[in-house]
């Protein structure tokens, strides 16, 4: 390789030294999320610099699970897995800031944040992860779109994975592909809010910055997401947190009311490349036996 062109500065000759290329990293923190965090994680790992994934007390063998199928990412260094005690009154910001120091300990510039029911297509991920690399010091933000989807079929993990294994008519699209945020600058960022924060009609738990920024926005559809559309059991985990009462919402076992913009429009077979590559390891994990005491996979 020819070596950089020395420069001149005050009459002497300085070798150029090249820029390095920015580094890229993701987060995502989880709570219960064996039925689709595999998915989210492989969609992305093969891309990224480095790839944090804060589990936060789940019983149901999230952790487990990605160490397992993602053990030589662990290995290589390009996947950290960290494990967290179950977080007072849901206050995710504790998980996402332990992310940020394990983020910046890696020296990444920017990253992606990704919640474990977030599913990237192959181009999706290839397109966020450019914009990522390429994204001036000025944007502290940018925003993406994604598929909302809607199943009340399929109550457990196992079954609703074989569903996906077998292209089953069970999911749905809604009318709607909102823009969310999804790459952030490093420098400067900080986590705020707990998880229930928007369903209390608080401003929604996120990423923040300590100087004004830019925010850009591609309006590409990149992911699907799948909180609406995970097993019927796992969504009602998921209100009970937010609630405190499994009970609380309706639509998470009936179709939302009709002039609701999220109410269901198509059916939806579109799903994202990673699931068909890696939902048979999922089942086979599921299916393993273990130990008595062990965590109880969520595919009962």
């Amino acid at each position: 390789m020819t070596p950089p062109r020395p420069r001149l500065r005050g009459g002497r000759a300085v070798s150029a030294r090249p820029r390095r290329e920015p580094r890229v990293g993701v987060m995502t923190c989880a709570l219960d999320e064996v039925a689709c965090a595999a998915f989210a994680v492989g969609a992305l790992v093969g891309l990224v610099d480095r790839y944090v994934f804060v589990d936060t007390g789940s019983t149901d063998g999230t952790a487990e699970l990605i160490e397992e199928l993602y053990e030589r990412e662990i290995g290589d260094g390009r996947l950290v897995v960290e494990r967290l005690s179950p977080l007072e009154d849901h206050d995710i910001s504790i998980a996402r800031t332990r992310a940020l120091e394990l983020l910046r300990d890696a020296d990444i510039d920017t990253f992606l944040k990704v919640d474990a029911d977030d599913i990237f297509y192959d181009s999706g991920a290839r397109q966020l992860v450019g914009l990522a690399r390429t994204q001036p010091p000025t944007v502290t933000h940018v925003a993406c779109r994604n598929h909302e989807l809607y199943q009340w079929e399929l109550i457990e993990t196992r079954e609703w994975l074989e569903a996906l294994l077998a292209g089953r008519d069970a999911f749905w699209e809604m009318g709607i592909t909102p823009s969310h945020d999804r790459s952030y600058a490093v420098a400067g960022a900080y986590a705020t809010g707990k998880w229930g924060d928007e369903a209390a009609q608080r401003a929604p738990e996120g990423i923040v910055h300590d100087r004004p920024g830019a925010r850009l926005t591609t309006n590409s559809v990149l992911a699907a997401h799948y909180g609406w559309a995970r097993p019927v059991a796992r969504k009602r985990g998921k209100i009970a947190a937010w609630y405190g009462d499994p009970d609380h919402d309706p639509r998470v076992d009936r179709l939302h009311l009709v002039d609701e913009p999220r109410t269901p429009r198509q059916r939806f077979r579109d799903h994202p490349e990673v699931i068909a590559r890696q939902v048979g390891p999922v089942l086979d994990w599921i299916a393993k036996d273990r130990p008595p005491g062990a965590s109880s996979p969520g595919g009962s």
